[in-house]
């Protein structure tokens, strides 16, 4: 995957970032938002970086199980 590919496939899934986020803040209300997001953040485009689409596994399965 080139590097376009790759910005495209975390931009289409940094919603999922949010959610996440929003889950975690609601279980664990004394962390910080804006550190989760960043760290979520970075998690996803980790992902992105490592993941192989010939798996056959979703990217948003794949990248869900690095953020959480």
């Amino acid at each position: 995957m080139n590097r376009e590919e790759r910005n495209e496939l975390v931009l289409q899934h940094l919603p999922l970032v949010g959610y996440l986020v929003s889950e975690l803040c609601a279980r664990a209300s004394h962390l910080s938002r804006d550190d989760f997001a960043s760290v979520g953040s970075v998690a996803l485009i980790t992902s992105a970086d490592s993941f192989d689409p010939n798996l056959g596994v979703p990217f948003g399965a794949f990248a869900r199980r690095r953020i959480v």
